[in-house]
């Protein structure tokens, strides 16, 4: 007897709306709460958010990044930087990676 082959239709998903997507990340979730705001008041610019609390804007990565590290002494693990764009979905954390 031949088993019959069950062809599951490929699963579409829908995008979840901006500042919606869950993050393991609390940091990462901040943000994309906080996103939709963002978008009105500073899109294309850069925002850092740190373990305690801390959110900063700035025109470039650069510079928020010598302030974290410089001025507030602090190592890579405890802060994100996250450019102000849509919403890229759930894979935002592997994005940035390379940025």
């Amino acid at each position: 007897m031949i088993p019959t082959i069950h062809e599951t239709p490929p699963v579409t998903q829908t995008p979840p709306p901006i500042g919606s997507v869950p993050s393991a990340d609390p940091l990462t979730a901040r943000y994309l709460a906080e996103l939709p705001a963002l978008l009105e008041s500073d899109y294309g610019k850069w925002i850092v958010y740190t373990d305690d609390g801390l959110r900063k804007i700035a025109k470039t990565k650069t510079e928020l990044y010598l302030y974290c590290l410089d001025v507030l002494k602090l190592k890579e693990e405890h802060f994100i930087l996250r450019y102000i764009e849509p919403d890229p979905g759930p894979d935002v954390e592997s994005m940035y990676l390379y940025r």
